[in-house]
């Protein structure tokens, strides 16, 4: 299969079709890091974005630090500011039975726990030696219950054995729907037309203590390595998602999954104008319309944001310039607006927070929010969350005071 790293990055004369795009400089948004990592056993390098519970609290990962491999945080909001907690260290090396690397948000699930899912450790040998990772949740200490820091019990829901359930899932966030929780592995999975021995990916359907692979991609048009996860329609008879590769000309797909395994392709991308190589998943609006990102290709070279209806019609509604643009999925507030990061572009060349709000006529106005300086944070990987008020919230993977990455807050 073929796996681009590249691509030619256009110049300025080619942004011509962007046109009808309407785009502005950043607004007077009030940006504020709210923790800076501290790096070491503190924690650092945030690759994944938050979690925010009823009570305004934020929940977050980092994929090093601890005892050697992660932990698990949380920002408490008090009227004096926010409190930082390390919530769940991980184990100190790659083989760690309740997994390392976490790389993917964690989740509130139906029952209050945490839930999540780390890159390796794990009891399973994974093509690079160090585990497949692991499904895991966090219990929340009762309230009466005076808890430690590093102290919420976790038990671990999978582990993942390689070439037949899967292995490393990604930045993909798991989803919950009638009792099932849904979500994603990068490599692993039996059937791949990979040279490599590490198989092209999975999605899975899980209950407590039982997994289920609905889909194996074969990593040729069926698409390979979904990063991200999937996201259900309202019915929640339908997944979709996508991979950063295959497809026919390498550079990924848009698909669609039903529950009982069978796929359908509903875009290709071409590295071309489209762009390639989406690391983030899509969104749904309440018409069912699509929305995601890639991270390069597009007219300006730095990847795109798309729109997609189920019937098949894709658009590009915004394409950046440079390299290394959005690397996680958009959020979406009432009004339609979108929300994400890029990872480098921005005026110091450290990453953005931009908005896209749609125009009655059909054209989108793109907001540079704030453009990171890598004093105030840098790098983001991770997609923002909105809270009621319309405020947003993301992590940055590096940056910040002690270069190790920041939490962040956004207000209108």
């Amino acid at each position: 299969m073929h796996r681009p790293t590249t691509l030619l990055v256009l110049s300025a004369l080619s942004l011509g079709s962007l046109a009808a795009i309407a785009s502005q400089a950043a607004q007077a948004q009030t940006y504020n890091v709210l923790y800076n990592f501290l790096g070491g056993s503190a924690g650092h390098d945030p690759y994944a974005g938050l979690t925010m519970d009823k009570l305004g609290n934020l929940y977050g990962t980092d994929g090093v630090g601890g005892t050697g491999d992660g932990i698990a945080f949380r920002l408490n909001h008090t009227n004096s500011g926010w409190i930082f907690t390390t919530i769940y260290k991980f184990g100190s090396d790659f083989l760690a039975q309740d997994g390392a690397g976490p790389l993917a948000r964690v989740i509130i699930g139906p029952d209050g726990r945490l839930y999540g899912t780390t890159a390796s450790g794990g009891e399973y040998g994974g093509f690079n030696g160090g585990g497949c990772g692991v499904v895991f949740d966090l219990t929340p200490p009762a309230p009466t219950s005076p808890f430690p820091s590093g102290s919420w019990p976790e038990t671990v829901a999978h582990k993942f054995t390689n070439m037949y359930d899967g292995c490393s899932p990604g930045n993909g966030n798991l989803v919950f729907d009638h009792g099932y929780m849904y979500g994603t592995t990068e490599n692993g999975g039996l059937g791949c037309q990979e040279e490599e021995a590490r198989g092209c990916g999975t999605v899975y359907a899980m209950t407590r203590g039982n997994e289920n692979v609905r889909y194996r991609f074969a990593g040729g048009e069926d698409g390979a390595d979904p990063r991200s996860g999937v996201v259900l329609d309202s019915p929640g008879n339908l997944l979709y998602g996508t991979t950063r590769y295959g497809g026919g000309a390498g550079y990924g797909v848009v698909y669609k999954l039903t529950l009982d395994g069978t796929e359908f392709i509903l875009h290709r991308f071409s590295g071309g104008s489209d762009g390639a190589v989406p690391a983030g998943g899509v969104i749904l609006d309440a018409s069912s319309n699509l929305y995601g990102t890639t991270s390069i290709g597009g007219s300006g070279g730095g990847g795109t944001v798309f729109t997609l209806t189920l019937s098949g019609t894709f658009t590009v509604i915004y394409s950046f310039l440079g390299d290394n643009g959005p690397e996680d999925s958009l959020a979406m507030d009432a009004g339609g607006n979108l929300y994400g990061t890029t990872y480098h572009d921005g005026s110091s060349g450290h990453g953005m927070v931009f908005k896209l709000a749609p125009r009655s006529n059909g054209s989108w106005l793109f907001t540079d929010l704030h453009d990171f300086t890598g004093s105030d944070g840098a790098y983001p990987l991770g997609g923002v969350i909105l809270d009621r008020n319309g405020n947003l919230y993301g992590t940055t993977s590096s940056g910040g005071t002690d270069g190790a990455g920041v939490v962040f807050e956004i207000t209108p």
